[in-house]
């Protein structure tokens, strides 16, 4: 097992930045995931890792080595492409011995290597077979195989599963992670996917327009988004982000009457973006006045689109309840549900400093 840290990371292209000093720290033995949407950086930091892009600026080392300057093979890991990157006319056998082969290994260690890989992966029975008859799923088990058999102590995958139906990439997930923790690796592991990310990780590096927005555990990121960024991309549906205004010492929803608490501070700003998740809205006799604007079955349970002013907002309710459009709800939410960020920078602020009687607006 190895640990990796990323120490003021640049990656850039001319006058494009992909990689904006970033640093952070894998320790070793950890599922870590860079997460983010399309064009954020985390596939650029993944190949900076591997070798197969070189560093603009800034360290990256491996146990304590600085191995910035590295080639690929010098880096002791192994990686997993998007694209499974399988050889069409070789079989699984041959696909998962390939790099044993080039590496000159003894035949009757590939053999023993082959079957050990094989059986943790449930390929037994399919090792004669070309790429072209094997399922999505068998197909990744397979560039996976060819990844863990070098027993490299650093794994790094690219979106393994990105082009897997919804079934297979549940049942991969629980493969993988099973895998990593039978194996002990570091591995690294590139998503979009905010689903994927918070049911395997250790942690989690979210990262956008080249920086990182927030380092945590899942259960940390979701629960204490650092960013507005961060509250909204983590979470299916994603939180909700009200844009709240000043006016005469109380914050209320813009574009409406409805108040939400008092301010506590003389210097507090104007404006204000309040956030509470779908599921710890609450329905009731008193609250935040809203409209229906829309609802939505999805069998466990309804998501019921809300306006309040200016700002729409979404809540998750019990399956057997059913909102009409245009009916009016009265709203609120517990004190500890409720975030509160800075509308200019994103920021995470702290309620106490900001809000004096809090509960104005909120569920006792």
């Amino acid at each position: 097992m190895k640990s990796i840290t990323f120490d003021r990371v640049v990656k850039s292209w001319a006058d494009a930045v992909a990689v904006n000093r970033i640093s952070f720290t894998v320790p070793e033995g950890s599922f870590t995931v860079l997460l983010g949407p399309s064009g954020c950086g985390k596939s650029t930091t993944l190949r900076l890792l591997a070798g197969l892009e070189d560093c603009s600026g800034g360290q990256i080392l491996i146990d304590g080595e600085d191995v910035t300057h590295q080639g690929p093979s010098s880096r002791n890991l192994s990686m997993v492409f998007q694209s499974y990157a399988l050889f069409p006319h070789l079989s699984v056998a041959e696909n998962i011995l390939f790099g044993q082969k080039i590496r000159k290994v003894s035949k009757a260690d590939q053999q023993a290597q082959l079957q050990k890989t094989a059986s943790l992966l449930n390929l037994q029975g399919l090792l004669d077979r070309k790429p072209s008859q094997l399922s999505g799923g068998q197909q990744q088990r397979v560039a996976l195989g060819r990844a863990i058999i070098s027993e490299k102590p650093i794994c790094l995958m690219d979106e393994p599963l990105s082009n897997l139906d919804a079934k297979l990439r549940h049942e991969m997930r629980v493969e993988i992670r099973e895998l990593q923790q039978k194996l002990g690796i570091t591995m690294v592991y590139v998503t979009h996917d905010q689903v994927e990310a918070i049911s395997m990780a250790d942690q989690i590096v979210l990262l956008n327009n080249g920086q990182i927005e927030q380092i945590a555990t899942p259960t940390e990121i979701y629960q204490n988004p650092a960013t507005a960024f961060t509250a909204r991309f983590i979470g299916t549906p994603p939180m909700n982000l009200l844009s709240l205004e000043n006016s005469e010492g109380v914050f209320g929803v813009s574009g409406s009457n409805e108040k939400i608490a008092e301010v506590r501070s003389e210097g507090a700003p104007e404006k204000l973006v309040m956030g509470v998740r779908p599921e710890d809205v609450l329905v009731g006799e008193q609250g935040i006045r809203a409209t229906v604007i829309s609802s939505e079955f999805l069998g466990a349970d309804t998501l019921v689109d809300c306006r309040i002013g200016t700002e729409t907002l979404t809540l998750r309710t019990d399956k057997n309840k059913n909102f009409a459009q245009g009916e009016s709800l009265f709203l609120s939410w517990k004190e500890d549900d409720l975030h509160v960020f800075d509308a200019n920078s994103g920021s995470r602020l702290e309620k106490s400093d900001l809000f004096g009687n809090l509960q104005y607006r909120a569920h006792a």
